[in-house]
């Protein structure tokens, strides 16, 4: 709720517009009809999408308003899903630095856009013995899995950073 706030969201320009103009408009249906919005991700989503001189920019100006926030937005901005955006050579790059039980356990809950990629990408056996190693896994909790994509963003961040790969292409 705090993050609209940064982008001035006011919804009375609409409810004065469909006031004025009530004609055709069932008030009581507008009124019930919400639709939840997830500031969080949408601003994460804006933040995707911007050039990464701008995003550094936007991020910045975000932390020195809020900065709880600021790095909450840094920490979730990267996902699995960045993961395709890299060719197969820097793939392989983040993957030859993730322990393979590190990613048996990330792949417990993947999209299938994301392992495809990274299927296309690695060595046939690489890829199996990851495979194999998830399938011996047994039950591991949601919070296990998303903190061993964490990491795997992590490292990918790291090297991002070092110069190795580029994880901001668009």
């Amino acid at each position: 709720m705090a993050i609209l706030g940064y982008f001035n969201t006011d919804l009375s320009l609409l409810n004065e517009k469909l006031s004025d103009d009530p004609q055709g408009v069932d008030q009581q249906n507008v009124k019930n009809q919400c639709i939840p919005i997830n500031g969080f991700q949408q601003v994460i989503d804006l933040l995707n999408q911007m050039d990464l001189g701008d995003r550094q920019v936007m991020l910045q100006n975000l932390k020195a308003r809020d900065p709880k926030l600021g790095e909450a937005l840094e920490a979730n901005l990267y996902t699995l899903e960045h993961l395709t955006k890299l060719s197969a050579g820097e793939l392989s790059v983040v993957l030859t630095e993730i322990p393979t039980s590190l990613l048996a356990l990330a792949f417990r809950k993947i999209s299938e856009t994301v392992l495809e990629h990274i299927k296309n990408s690695i060595p046939k056996r690489r890829f199996e013995e990851i495979m194999t190693e998830r399938e011996n896994l047994g039950p591991k909790r949601l919070s296990d899995v998303k903190q061993a994509q964490k990491k795997i963003i992590e490292i990918a961040k790291a090297l991002s950073d070092a110069g190795k790969i580029d994880l901001d292409q668009n």
